[in-house]
């Protein structure tokens, strides 16, 4: 999206920004729900990423016939409360980028993957 935003002459300028605004959202979303992996290559501490505590549990309860411990439901409840308020930002990421693709679509930008191409029968593409 970004070189399509380069590529097109008539674009404004406060596209470009607000795609890489759009980026840090998607990574910071990324690292909340997987980790910090360049963290993680440098031995540096992180607190458990959501995948992180659910692995955890999983892997705790997977030759255990007993009920999870408190620790593992506390852990499960954590996880699922930050997995609501992530999923609640990645909705808000997919509505502001769906506005960006059509910024770009009216600007006559190209075609990029993941987007439908707006047509208009034998004249082409918009």
């Amino acid at each position: 999206m970004r070189q399509a935003i380069l590529d097109t002459p008539a674009v404004e300028t406060a596209l470009f920004a607000e795609a890489e605004r759009l980026g840090d959202s998607l990574d910071e979303i990324m690292v909340a729900l997987r980790g910090d992996p360049t963290k993680e290559a440098r031995n540096v501490f992180q607190p458990p990423s959501i995948r992180d505590r659910v692995e955890r549990i999983a892997s705790d309860q997977y030759y255990v016939s007993s009920a999870p411990t408190t620790t593992q439901r506390d852990a499960y409840g954590w996880a699922a409360e930050a997995f609501a308020v992530e999923l609640g930002r990645l909705e808000t990421l997919e509505r502001d980028l769906q506005s960006l693709e059509a910024k770009l679509e009216a600007a006559g930008g190209p075609w990029t993957p993941g987007r439908l191409p707006e047509w208009r029968g034998a004249g082409g593409p918009r």
